[in-house]
């Protein structure tokens, strides 16, 4: 087996965040998420969903309105008001039972457990997560589903669960890689790098941030590669390879 430590030396890791003007590699190991409708952004290691695109199949009132609120509830998110985005998805919640629309039920579901992290309550959003799971696996939609597992084992390693955070991260790794979502993947790479470096567990955890940027390609985000390569410069100095060639 290669060596993980051969791949990025701590000095290489300097030049390529200098060149990306992030530098500074801070003294805590950092997690890397999608939030609901921001693109991209740093912690927490949760990932929301940003409503799927309507299809009007049912009563076009009644869809349209259950669309709108999902929206709002998305913006209200965005601007940080979690505990009014919670308010509008338990309406949008009641009106996508009433039409039997699984798919915005799931949304919905996995929405409002978003928001419970935000708020400091991962007990709370763990129970809409558990509900959101068996609904997306109704829909067969791999996107929300692997989101939904992604969360769940964020939540057990905020409970200090990390081996129960492990399973889950693993199944959402595995329908990120079956659905070609090489970012996301890198995401639940990174997270998991993360567990086993604060079980000190640094080659393995090595092994993983390598493996998260190797799916990353020319287009990736900028701030998810800075924030591996922050993780494993952490790791050089943690284990007194600062200098390492």
């Amino acid at each position: 087996m290669s060596d993980p430590f051969s791949i990025f030396s701590y000095s290489k890791i300097l030049t390529l965040l200098n060149s990306m003007h992030l530098s500074k590699i801070h003294t805590k190991q950092r997690t890397f998420s999608s939030i609901l409708a921001l693109g991209l952004g740093l912690a927490p290691a949760v990932i929301a969903l940003s409503p799927l695109e309507p299809a009007w199949a049912q009563s076009p009132t009644s869809q349209q309105q259950l669309w709108q609120l999902l929206q709002q509830a998305s913006q209200e998110t965005k601007q940080g008001d979690s505990q009014q985005s919670i308010e509008t998805l338990q309406q949008a919640l009641e009106i996508a039972r009433q039409l039997q629309d699984k798919r915005s039920q799931a949304e919905a579901l996995l929405m409002i457990g978003f928001n419970f992290i935000n708020l400091g309550q991962p007990l709370k959003a763990l129970e809409y997560f558990n509900q959101a799971l068996p609904v997306s696996h109704l829909v067969g939609n791999k996107l929300i589903e692997a989101r939904i597992l992604h969360n769940i084992g964020a939540v057990y390693v905020k409970r200090k669960q990390p081996q129960k955070g492990l399973t889950y991260y693993r199944q959402a790794l595995t329908i990120w890689k079956s659905i070609g979502r090489q970012e996301d993947a890198a995401n639940t790479l990174n997270n998991i790098a993360g567990i086993y470096s604060n079980i000190d567990q640094p080659q393995k955890a090595l092994e993983y941030y390598n493996q998260a940027l190797s799916f990353l390609g020319l287009s990736s985000s900028r701030d998810l590669k800075a924030t591996i390569l922050a993780n494993i410069g952490l790791l050089y100095k943690s284990t007194g390879q600062p200098q390492k060639h």
